[in-house]
């Protein structure tokens, strides 16, 4: 006995159709019309973007003077170049990212009661400050959807895009974006050239002081003695944690760890003292022009953006997609009226052949 395969082809799909064309058309249009209906409703909405460039130290001219002049390696030099801007566009999609930015974009553009309005938190029953983050909080699982950060997969850009249902608005997000983007380099970027400017700053403030007081021992000193080479001598006591140099002998006696040189001239340590004075003077002038530096390095060093395409209203909306949305409600339209079509004729037939074998019992029987 053969067995009938159970295959569908295109010209059964469609004598089904045919057959139950009022069926199948019903549920394609009312699909159809529902989706209308739902794009109708949606709301208008505007995207509006910025792209902007990392800055990096590379860039300058000193990265395309050497690479002129190193010929054969020049494609080392440029490989240097992208990976060092590859890591600052990294970091500023991080920052973008973050949800710190994104709270204080929601703060300097007043969008918290937009997004969440107080009204929907009165019952939960919350201190003011627990409904305030509370409040920022939700807005801010909120706004997440609204905002776009992307990398370039072609171009070392970085684009910044909000969709909000006022133009205004949306263009006005994204300088927000910009601007904290900015704030947070100026004020909280750290590098190593930043952390060796302040460390030069603080031997620097350090040596000002020792300098200081080089300056008024020596004076205190010139006041206080008859300067002599053949008469007159003192003990001198060197402390090994302090430049200046000290001639108290009750200090002397307390201090364990001190070195006690006696019978010293007094010219001879006057010179002593102003030797070291002008040590410190060079030291100064050294830590000064370190400092500078340190500065220069700073600004080679430190993260920058540039602003490509800056912000503005957008004069067409991005959104609703309504002849998107439509064809999409017909797409499914067609697949849910053709899947229930074949349901419907397999149940048919099941009910058919159901009967007719139910029949040929019961002739039997009666036989």
């Amino acid at each position: 006995m053969a067995v009938k395969r159970n295959e569908i082809n295109l010209l059964e799909i469609w004598e089904l159709i045919k057959k139950r064309r009022t069926v199948f058309y019903s549920i394609v249009i009312l699909f159809t019309f529902g989706g209308l209906i739902f794009s109708l409703v949606l709301p208008k909405t505007y995207k509006a973007k910025a792209v902007i460039l990392p800055v990096t130290s590379s860039q300058d001219g000193l990265g395309g003077g050497l690479k002129d002049q190193l010929g054969a390696l020049a494609g080392l030099l440029g490989s240097a170049m992208e990976t060092g801007r590859s890591s600052s566009m990294k970091i500023l999609v991080a920052v973008l990212q973050s949800q710190n930015v994104a709270e204080r974009v929601i703060q300097r553009t007043h969008l918290a009661e937009v997004l969440c309005p107080l009204a929907s938190l009165k019952d939960r029953h919350l201190t003011p400050e627990q409904t305030t983050a509370l409040q920022l909080e939700l807005a801010w699982q909120t706004f997440s959807g609204k905002i776009t950060i992307r990398e370039s997969k072609e171009l070392p850009t970085i684009t910044v895009e909000a969709v909000f249902e006022n133009p205004e608005t949306s263009a006005r997000v994204v300088e927000a974006f910009l601007e904290e983007l900015q704030f947070y380099l100026n004020n909280n970027a750290v590098t190593i050239a930043k952390r060796n400017r302040i460390f030069i700053e603080k031997r620097l403030a350090e040596n000002n002081a020792q300098l200081l007081r080089a300056g008024k021992e020596l004076a205190e000193f010139y006041q206080r003695n008859r300067i002599s080479t053949s008469s007159g001598s003192i003990d001198v006591h060197i402390d090994e944690e302090n430049i200046s140099d000290r001639t108290d002998s009750k200090s002397v006696d307390s201090e364990k760890n001190s070195n006690i040189v006696k019978n010293v001239p007094q010219k001879v340590y006057y010179e002593h003292i102003a030797s070291q004075k002008e040590v410190l003077r060079a030291v100064n002038s050294l830590l000064s022009t370190q400092k500078e530096l340190a500065r220069i390095d700073e600004v080679k060093e430190g993260l920058a953006f540039q602003v490509i395409d800056p912000p503005k209203p957008p004069p067409l909306k991005y959104g609703p997609k309504r002849l998107l949305i439509c064809l999409l409600s017909l797409l499914l339209g067609s697949l849910c009226a053709l899947i229930y079509v074949y349901l419907a004729e397999n149940f048919s037939n099941f009910r058919k052949a159901k009967n007719v074998y139910s029949e040929e019992i019961r002739s039997r029987t009666a036989q």
